[in-house]
């Protein structure tokens, strides 16, 4: 359906706990029609805020950059979905595109962390080149993707 609407792509969303041979299904049946694939991963966390995390979410990105690193179609990888509030159990984490120093401890005093999400986008990137180094990185603002802003100023 999606090629016959004129299409020549698609968004695939996949998670940690994601069935891979579904995926692998998934991922065949579009680029069998000749559709680029973009992979997305999904999740609620901020998986770059924790140390034990992070490692996790590194690993699994480039082990999905590789896994499919020999189907030509499939084009990208976006790190993380996106990324949005998280609670921490003390704090409101909120992601944002470099971490000024000078309003982090006021924000902390009222429950408000900030979690630079371009520090991890980059480390993101990073890793899925590791898996293939030919793949398309998706990054998305913080906000659920509508925060770039500092981008020109801190690329």
């Amino acid at each position: 359906v999606i090629k016959y609407l004129g299409f020549n792509s698609v968004r695939i969303a996949f998670s940690d706990e994601s069935d891979l041979s579904t995926l692998d299904r998934l991922v065949k049946a579009a680029t069998d029609e000749k559709l680029l694939v973009v992979l997305a991963r999904r999740a609620d966390d901020l998986p770059f805020v924790n140390a034990t995390d992070q490692q996790m979410w590194l690993k699994s990105l480039s082990f999905m950059a590789g896994r499919y690193r020999d189907d030509k179609r499939v084009v990208g990888l976006d790190v993380h979905s996106g990324p949005g509030l998280q609670e921490d159990g003390t704090h409101t984490v909120v992601p944002m595109w470099g971490v000024p120093d000078l309003i982090q401890a006021p924000l902390e005093a009222v429950g408000i962390k900030l979690a630079d999400w371009r520090t991890g986008a980059t480390e993101g990137a990073v890793s899925v080149w590791e898996g293939n180094p030919d793949m398309l990185v998706v990054i998305q603002g913080g906000f659920y993707g509508t925060n770039l802003l500092d981008v020109g100023k801190e690329p």
